[in-house]
This record gives C-alpha cells, sequence and structure tokens, in this order.
C-alpha cells in the first residue's frame, strides 16, 4: 500500500464513532460548498467542491482544481511529470447503513494538463530525449464515499474511494500514459442553508 494512502484510512477509523451518533445527512434542497483532496499513485489532486442535493437521496456536485502528477515511468516514457487545471461533474446516492451515511455515484472529470517527458532513443540508450506534451484528459470514474455529519449536519467530511479510466482525448506532443485510475479523497464541506 503506498503512503499517501494511509492518512485517509486512518482518518476514516478514528472518526467512525464519531459520526455513529450525529444527524442524517443534509436537508432535502440543501447546498454545501467545501474542499476536496484526492490522491492516486501518481499524483494529487486538490479543488473546491459544490453540491445541490435536490432531494435526501440524490445530488449532484462540482469541483474545479488542480492536477499534480509524477508519473516516473508508468507513462509511456522514463520520466512524466506535469500539472494542470480542470473541472468535475457528478451524481451521488445517498443511503444508510449501520447508522452510517455513504453515497455512490459517477463522476466525469476533464482536465486540461502539460507533461514534461524524458526518455530514452531506442537506437542508443545514451542519447537522452526530453520534451513537453499538451493533453486534454477525460476520466470518467466512480466514487463510494462515507460521510461524517458534525453540528447538528452543518458540517460533513467524506472519504471517499474512486475507480475508472484516464483517456487522452487530445495530444499535442508525444503520448504520454493513460488508463486504469484509482484515487483515494477526502471532502470536508459546510452547508450553506
Amino acid at each position: 500500500m503506498r503512503s499517501h494512502y494511509i492518512l485517509p484510512i486512518l482518518l476514516c477509523v478514528s472518526l467512525s464513532s464519531i459520526g455513529q451518533d450525529q444527524n442524517p445527512p443534509l436537508p432535502i434542497n440543501s447546498s454545501s460548498f467545501g474542499i476536496e483532496f484526492q490522491a492516486y499513485p501518481a499524483g494529487i489532486m486538490p479543488g473546491i467542491v459544490f453540491e445541490k442535493q435536490f432531494s435526501q437521496r440524490h445530488g449532484w456536485h462540482a469541483r474545479i482544481g488542480a492536477n499534480l502528477a509524477d508519473r516516473h515511468d508508468w507513462g509511456k516514457h522514463d520520466d512524466e511529470t506535469g500539472s494542470g487545471y480542470g473541472a468535475t461533474l457528478g451524481y451521488r446516492y445517498y443511503f444508510e447503513t449501520f447508522n452510517q451515511n455513504f453515497s455512490v455515484g459517477p463522476r466525469i472529470d476533464f482536465w486540461q494538463m502539460k507533461i514534461d517527458w524524458v526518455g530514452s532513443n531506442l537506437i542508443t540508450i545514451t542519447n537522452t530525449m526530453t520534451g513537453t506534451s499538451d493533453i486534454s484528459i477525460f476520466q470518467p470514474t466512480l466514487e463510494l464515499a462515507w460521510w461524517l455529519p458534525f453540528k447538528k449536519g452543518a458540517y460533513e467530511i467524506g472519504v471517499s474511494i474512486t475507480n475508472g479510466f484516464e483517456i487522452n482525448v487530445k495530444t499535442e506532443g508525444e503520448d504520454v500514459g493513460e488508463g486504469l485510475i484509482s484515487l483515494i479523497g477526502i471532502t470536508a464541506r459546510k452547508s450553506l442553508n
């Protein structure tokens, strides 16, 4: 297990007893605003999030954020690093099990990134090549989250696991890595109602 997954897991375990006796999820037609941090093996994605729940079970959410990547040699070159900005649109279905609040739903991320890469010439390993690729990424995923309400539901902390695909839909420069993606995230949000 990679070390950047440990903090969200420890937070999830340590807060489990606090969330059991709290109030239910945000009320119907509520809005919330907060911050979200996701980590994946090749980088991190911090951002700000807004959610509108149109019933106690259903909500739409949006995020704007940054994507900071260090792919090492997992891409198509010996080293790929870069950053960019993007947005997320998603849907959450909320349900309660064992006095805990969970949600599940699809997310779609769009990222615009600049990736610096280093590679070796296939003919002579001693000739190192470098370059930069501008990529547009389409990232469909499925999120499972666990929510802990505080202060009569005015605040919530969510811990999530998200899996899906990272697809380079447009590339200017050499091709760079894409494929399956798994993320662990934490969200802190406040009700605006």
